[in-house]
């Protein structure tokens, strides 16, 4: 299932920017044809084959190994020294874009993802056995974020919208705060954690952006962890 490394890696060398990244994956959902010209169509259509088959996966995970994956998130936590920032919803293309950013800045990160079944914020808690998403980063006296899961409800998953609307509009909600948290992390050396991500679907003759519906799980399953390396 884990894959997502080698997604990753077909992305940076093919130079995808945040719009891209997220046009590939509206590509893997099943939702539209590469229309434009791209420089290696080859490893371009790797790179959605590796998506397609993410998506895949997560829709078919167990219960027993969502406790498992989040449980082991618990035990990583402890382990890092850093105080950590959390984020309330990160999605993939977030991921990768924050990933990108502070390797542009020399840094390196290590990314992990575990499994959150339900794609909820309450789940995530429930095994922090917190109230909160505060209570959560007070834990671990970390920082929260919770502009994205703000912006995804209130202007990606209210108005079915077409495709590319969409995606212009996760380029204006999303995308400028995973840039603010790539300069955090950078600033900070801190790490970062989200309790799940989102999924892309096709609803009402338009396309929203959501997660923890569970007929549309597959990526807002993924709770992402980034660690900063020394």
């Amino acid at each position: 299932m884990m894959r997502i490394s080698e997604a990753f890696h077909y992305a940076s060398v093919l130079g995808l920017d945040y719009v891209m990244f997220v046009e590939g994956l509206a590509e893997a959902y099943g939702y539209t044809e590469s229309k434009r010209s791209r420089g290696d169509i080859v490893t371009w259509s790797l790179f959605v084959r590796i998506l397609r088959s993410i998506i895949k996966d997560l829709k078919e995970v167990s219960a027993y190994e969502s406790t498992l994956k989040l449980e082991a998130m618990q035990s990583q936590l402890r382990s890092l020294s850093a105080e950590p920032i959390l984020s309330d919803c990160l999605g993939l293309p977030e991921v990768y874009w924050i990933k990108s950013k502070l390797e542009q800045k020399g840094i390196s990160v290590h990314v992990e993802f575990y499994i959150n079944k339900k794609g909820l914020t309450s789940s995530f808690k429930k095994i922090f056995r917190e109230e909160t998403m505060a209570d959560v980063v007070r834990q671990y006296e970390g920082y929260l974020f919770n502009i994205i899961d703000h912006n995804l409800h209130e202007y990606l998953e209210k108005e079915p919208l077409e495709l590319e609307i969409l995606i212009q509009k996760m380029n204006q909600y999303l995308k400028p705060t995973a840039e603010r948290i790539a300069d955090y992390m950078a600033n900070i050396h801190k790490n970062l954690l989200a309790d799940h991500g989102y999924d892309i679907v096709f609803q009402n003759n338009g396309y929203i952006v959501t997660h923890g519906n569970p007929m549309f799980l597959g990526l807002s399953r993924l709770s992402p962890l980034l660690i900063v390396q020394p």
